[in-house]
């Protein structure tokens, strides 16, 4: 059998494209949050894309599967990363179609529902005897020598 490639290396973002209906409703919350289509984009660094911090049910964005951790990365075509909040926020009121990217899950996200033994964790077993030793003694286990 030939071997798979590192999780991390099979897994990759996906885009999603939503034209938006006309006009757009866009609040801007504070310095940092913007509000369009129902849904809450946060500036969280310089060169970062916007980050959807909320999406409301029932809204534009929800019917075309936008979710929290998605990231505006383009407005009409223009690269979010290369422009401030003031930008985003004027180029949004114009926009036409927006393009969301969802980032790839870590691969140790993934493996989280995997069993304990990954992690080195046991579980104790239901009638499994604990080593008891008496007091100032360390406990002894089988299999110590």
């Amino acid at each position: 059998a030939r071997p798979r490639p590192p999780a991390q290396a099979r897994r990759s973002a996906m885009a999603i494209q939503v034209v938006l209906k006309q006009p757009v409703i866009l609040e801007e919350v504070d310095a940092e949050i913007i509000v369009v289509a129902g849904c809450a984009l946060g500036f969280v660094a310089p060169k970062q894309p916007p980050h959807v911090l909320n999406v409301d049910n029932g809204t534009e964005m929800s019917s075309h599967g936008i979710k929290g951790d998605d990231l505006l990365v383009m407005v009409d075509g223009r690269d979010t990363r290369t422009m401030v909040h003031k930008e985003v926020a004027d180029a949004l009121r114009a926009a036409k179609e927006i393009t969301f990217e969802r980032p790839a899950a870590p691969a140790d996200a993934a493996d989280e529902d995997d069993s304990d033994a990954a992690s080195g964790a046991e579980e104790a077993k239901p009638g499994a005897a604990a080593a008891v030793a008496p007091e100032g003694e360390p406990a002894a286990y089988p299999g110590d020598a």
